[in-house]
């Protein structure tokens, strides 16, 4: 049996798989079949397979309403019931077929994951009864659609993942550093103070600089101390709002 994990698709296509079981369940479908994976490719328009097949001349939007109609007009007739329910994760024949042939579409190019442009060859090999109808008269090129140039290059789940994670521990690391401004303050105000400490008549506009500096160091302190409380109490976005920076103009 194909095991569908999420590293074998790209994120655009693991979407359109997701959304297909969605589908399938608002249509009432025992089973979910290439019909509701074809419709969630259609929908999503910032795939392959949707530029794909606007640039053979078809319309993508247009095809998934007539199948979104085709879907909406089962809920009067169709009920849902518990065994309906727990089916929801199985998969027609067509489906299975259909996945199959996605995985080898991505092989045949050596890519290490698949993308929408492979569920909708997939889906054009192996419809089922329901969408052959409307194949027959769309008429998409199968070997066209195979072959066309890229339209979008579509990324794979794993690298976006590595990607993401990435980029928060770099934020976090960010929001954690001390503030260049908070350490200029203090820089300044132990300056002044020091200035301060080796003059006997100090000048009134120092000694303001001075006050003035010590009150918002120790209001930085202060609100530091907020945050930090309401971190460990669970409160994670005074992190992400980089309260803990030290930072008087967070």
């Amino acid at each position: 049996m194909t095991m569908l994990t999420p590293d074998r698709f790209s994120v655009q296509a693991l979407a359109a798989l997701q959304r297909s079981a969605q589908i399938a369940a608002r249509a009432r479908a025992p089973l979910i079949a290439s019909s509701h994976l074809m419709a969630s490719v259609l929908q999503q328009k910032d795939g392959d397979a949707y530029g794909v097949l606007a640039a053979l001349g078809h319309d993508p939007a247009a095809m998934a309403k007539r199948l979104a109609d085709l879907f909406g007009s089962r809920q009067i007739v169709m009920w849902r019931d518990a065994k309906s329910d727990a089916a929801q994760s199985r998969l027609d024949p067509s489906m299975q077929n259909a996945i199959a042939t996605t995985f080898a579409e991505a092989q045949a190019v050596g890519s290490p994951f698949a993308t929408t442009r492979d569920l909708l060859v997939g889906t054009l090999d192996h419809p089922d009864h329901e969408l052959a109808e409307l194949l027959a008269e769309w008429q998409i090129d199968r070997n066209a659609v195979s072959q066309a140039p890229v339209s979008v290059y579509e990324r794979g789940t794993t690298a976006v993942a590595e990607e993401q994670q990435h980029a928060r521990e770099v934020r976090k690391r960010n929001r954690w550093r001390i503030s260049p401004v908070f350490l200029g303050l203090v820089a300044a105000m132990a300056a002044s103070g020091a200035w301060l400490y080796f003059q006997e008549d100090a000048h009134p506009i120092i000694v303001f600089v001075f006050v003035t500096l010590g009150w918002i160091v120790s209001l930085a302190l202060h609100e530091f101390g907020h945050a930090l409380a309401a971190y460990w109490g669970g409160d994670h976005s005074v992190d992400e709002r980089g309260y803990l920076t030290l930072n008087p103009l967070k």
